[in-house]
């Protein structure tokens, strides 16, 4: 499991991973500030980290995931008040449109979602500690972070105090004891509607603090990866890191990762821009599969741009994985096949490139999860596998089988391939299961323990158990 390499935005290289509790891995990702819907740019870094969550799981991690939800912020009290309802009411609305939009990609469930709202107390607690230890100060319009109390700021985002004061833009407030110090919490304005009682009056939660304070409650102090649009290495995880390791002592994630921008003409996909593509209408025309495999068909880090075709050709592409897959899943339903203790060359050759095929595309996703290379291979594999098929070629049940279970597997972990069982392809299934099960029985009967073995622990891994009794194989569905 521990020959994964990662891209860690803190030290600037790839380094092994190595999580901090053996077997398992502890992930926080940003979530969106629900103040519209989200857009593909925002699924690049749900897309990314879901698959990353996955491959964790794959390999034999314990994964626990939290994505938070920002539920108040300027930009939805802006907006509320804008379409004359209520924050809160703004928000809950927007929530909810965010998580039909999750699962309508069918990405997994994150193990949890805390929202800013549900946590204030906590937020109140850390911001007074921070006071306590003289890394905040209270002001006229509220509490404010003394960034120069703090000495290793800037070490995520690479850059000086005085290169922060020459090119920031910086937010006017008569409460500042220095230009670059931001808010923790916020004096309620007489036009808001959304605000909390706290010592020092009523206000809410700056934007920063809010992931310091969900990360460690769900995550702990110490965490493994923390992750997010490259947008957000500064301000917001900079001062992340600046909150969390004054109140602990301790950087609060060993590896930052970051998502390159999707880009429309070469700039950043944004509603401040008008160039928003929204998932629900891109959903409206592709299925989730081919905005996974568009996605992940490009290194997360790379900035990448989006044209009108950009979906059409990510559905052209995932065609030949599909095709393949299909057609063997037909000659195997079909008794198109034959099986034998002699394999012929050219499927002695196929094993071969299968095993080859494996190796390159778990090294790809291991080296920095490089999505792009995996698929590159896959996509090539299965290219070669059709052509076979369609040349009647591949005629080995026992082949088709391994190679139709390693495409779908891959298919699997990127999501990229709908299964949709019907009570036909149930029968079917089970008719190829008991074709398995006699071609073991003949490998049984001539004591090749090992092709046999082999057999039992591949339906095992399908989720099939296999029992030997002296009637023969008994077969059960393992739950």
């Amino acid at each position: 499991m521990n020959d994964i390499y990662i891209f860690n935005t803190l030290t600037g290289r790839k380094e092994r991973f190595e999580p901090i509790e053996e077997g398992r891995v502890k992930i926080y990702v940003c979530g969106p500030t629900v103040y519209d819907d989200v857009h593909i740019g925002h699924a690049r870094t749900f897309i990314f980290f879901d698959f990353m969550r996955k491959f964790f799981e794959y390999v034999g991690y314990d994964v626990r995931y939290v994505l938070n939800i920002t539920d108040v912020d300027d930009k939805i009290i802006r907006s509320a008040r804008e379409k004359g309802v209520s924050s809160l009411e703004y928000s809950e609305e927007y929530t909810r449109r965010f998580l039909e939009d999750y699962k309508a990609l069918k990405l997994k469930l994150p193990d949890a979602f805390p929202r800013v709202t549900k946590h204030i107390e906590e937020i109140i607690w850390f911001i007074e500690k921070l006071i306590e230890k003289d890394f905040a100060y209270v002001s006229s319009d509220g509490i404010y972070y003394k960034i120069r109390a703090f000495k290793d700021y800037g070490k995520l985002s690479k850059r000086s105090v005085d290169e922060m004061l020459a090119g920031a833009r910086i937010e006017v407030s008569e409460g500042k004891k220095d230009p670059l110090d931001f808010a923790l919490w916020k004096t309620r304005k007489p036009e808001e509607d959304i605000y909390w009682e706290s010592p020092w009056g009523p206000g809410r939660p700056g934007w920063h603090i809010e992931c310091s304070v969900m990360s460690m409650k769900y995550l702990g102090e110490q965490f493994d990866i923390h992750g997010g649009g490259s947008d957000l290495i500064f301000p917001h995880h900079e001062n992340e890191i600046a909150q969390s390791e004054a109140l602990t002592g301790k950087v609060p994630a060993k590896y930052w990762v970051h998502v390159g921008m999707l880009q429309i003409s070469g700039e950043k996909m944004s509603k401040s821009l008008g160039n928003i593509i929204k998932i629900r209408d891109i959903l409206k025309k592709y299925t989730p599969e081919v905005v996974k495999f568009y996605v992940l068909n490009a290194h997360y880090r790379k900035p990448v741009e989006y044209t009108p075709e950009s979906l059409e050709e990510a559905k052209k592409a995932l065609n030949t994985i599909k095709r393949a897959y299909d057609a063997l899943g037909t000659m195997i339903s079909s008794g198109d096949y034959t099986y034998s203790f002699r394999l012929s060359d050219y499927e002695v050759k196929i094993l071969y490139s299968l095993k080859d095929v494996k190796q390159r595309v778990i090294g790809a996703i291991k080296d920095d999860f490089n999505t792009r290379e995996a698929l590159k291979n896959l996509m090539t594999f299965s290219k070669n596998i059709y052509q076979d098929l369609s040349e009647g070629k591949l005629k080995s049940l026992t082949v088709a089988f391994q190679v139709r279970e390693f495409i779908g597997d891959i298919s699997k972990l990127f999501g990229i391939i709908e299964e949709r069982p019907t009570e036909e392809d149930s029968e079917i299934l089970a008719r190829v299961l008991e074709e398995i099960l006699k071609l073991r029985e003949e490998f049984r009967k001539v004591r090749n323990w090992e092709i046999a073995d082999a057999i039992r622990s591949a339906l095992n891994r399908a989720g099939i158990h296999v029992d030997d009794t002296r009637r023969g194989p008994v077969w059960r569905v393992i739950k």
